[in-house]
């Protein structure tokens, strides 16, 4: 159990731990595991490290964890929906990580309306009824993420399919 996830890390880490061929990346991107199975690829090296305590295996293992540990070379940024249980599940996450490898990820509150209700007063019931929901929705994660003390940037729901248009509204977003 863990060697793919070792593997993956293995080959992330492995240029700033000068274990085979240099990448010629500035950073990689991990689009990672649900939050669970994260916390298990980010647990894989220590685990692997203490049940291998000597020879390469052991050695390459603490070599993997401490650069995931390093507040420097990794970043971590949790991207969550406005709804009760993936923002639950999120919350859990950040203060896992928070706490068992001291690295404070970023919060992203993704696809969110903005919407006031003010706005709704010109539909017809029943989508207004719906867009109240998610205006509540938000507001209860905005709430829930405050109350954690965890800071964190909203992301519009962006409709349109082009993937230029996608990362200009985001980047605009994302440089504020």
């Amino acid at each position: 159990p863990g060697l793919q996830e070792l593997a993956l890390l293995g080959k992330v880490t492995s240029s700033p731990r000068k274990h085979g061929p240099p990448m010629a990346y500035d950073e990689v991107v991990i689009d990672s595991y649900s939050s669970g199975h994260f916390i298990s690829l980010l647990r894989a090296p220590s685990s692997m490290a203490e049940a291998i305590q000597f020879g390469p295996m052991g050695e390459q293992s603490r070599g993997i964890d401490t650069w995931i540990r390093n507040t420097d070379f990794t970043q971590i940024h949790i991207v969550t929906l406005a709804e009760e249980l993936p923002i639950t599940e999120s919350i859990e996450l950040y203060q896992k990580i928070q706490i068992e490898f001291k690295i404070k990820p970023h919060f992203y509150l993704n696809k969110t309306l903005g919407l006031q209700r003010e706005d709704l007063k010109s539909l017809d019931e029943k989508a207004r009824l719906c867009f109240e929901d998610i205006i509540l929705q938000e507001e209860k994660s905005r709430a829930e993420l405050l109350r954690n003390k965890i800071n964190f940037i909203e992301l519009p729901l962006v409709t349109s399919l082009d993937s230029q248009v996608l990362v200009q509204t985001l980047s605009e977003v994302l440089h504020d």
